[in-house]
């Protein structure tokens, strides 16, 4: 490049649905979004923004990012599980107040790997 204009932009919207009905409590979200940006193989728009198309014209490398996730889904739920009905006050004591809880992500896009910070 002969000139330096790298730049990038960043478009989102999030949908979230969250329900709650006795001892369940589920959670719901969607992100859609779009990274656009000069790929122009440095590390100024982030790691492995993609490798320059044209040297010479800037607007030309400006496009979808290789770290661009469009599509991002998670979904999580807590619920409540009763004490078991024990009469010895020891055993109802390490069987109630427990939540079985779990989560789920699912996203399009290149996966996501640690780089290390610039110092």
């Amino acid at each position: 490049m002969i000139q330096h204009g790298s730049y990038s932009i960043y478009n989102g919207m999030v949908v979230a649905l969250q329900e709650q009905t006795g001892r369940a409590t589920f959670l719901v979200n969607y992100t859609w979004s779009k990274v656009l940006g000069i790929r122009d193989g440095q590390t100024i728009n982030g790691a492995g923004d993609g490798t320059m198309v044209d040297p010479f014209h800037l607007r030309t490398n400006y496009g979808p990012l290789a770290y661009d996730h469009s599509h991002i889904f998670n979904a999580a739920y807590v619920i409540h599980v009763p004490g078991a009905p024990v009469g010895n006050l020891l055993g109802r004591h390490f069987t109630s107040g427990w939540d079985l809880s779990g989560d789920t992500q699912v996203q399009s896009g290149a996966p996501i790997s640690p780089t290390p910070a610039a110092i």
